[in-house]
């Protein structure tokens, strides 16, 4: 069921439909810890993406989730991935240099689904010279 919803996500979603990541790719998650972390990240997708109020905790929240890993389900892409950097594209391109350095699991994790997004999504620069004062 789950499966079910998660390509109906990516096959309603105008951002990926056509897109060839989707055609020669298998982003399915495989194992049985991809698979919970796949429902977990989807279940808190729908519960707090799109709550403003909290955006700056669930930026926070999902910086410390990605910390140890290099995409949400472990070591490889997953469609999650893509999901949940297309949601969160303009809340990370609003953010200033300070706030982007706070963020920087989240920014690396999002850099990295946006160059394999096939220009999808584009990525975020990230200044390593002190800009601000």
């Amino acid at each position: 069921m789950a499966l079910h919803n998660l390509e109906l996500l990516i096959s309603g979603n105008s951002s990926l439909r056509g897109s060839l990541t989707f055609e020669y790719y298998h982003f399915a998650a495989t194992t049985l810890d991809e698979q919970a972390l796949t429902y977990q990240y989807l279940e808190w997708r729908v519960q707090n993406i799109h709550d403003n109020r909290l955006e700056k905790c669930v930026l926070e929240e999902l910086n410390q989730m990605i910390l140890p890993r290099a995409f949400l389900a472990g070591s490889r892409l997953t469609a999650v991935d893509l999901l949940l950097a297309l949601d969160l594209r303009q809340s990370l391109e609003s953010l200033s240099p300070p706030q982007q350095e706070a963020l920087g699991s989240l920014i690396r994790w999002y850099n990295a689904v946006a160059v394999r997004s096939e220009g999808k999504l584009t990525q975020i620069p990230i200044h390593r010279m002190p800009l601000y004062s």
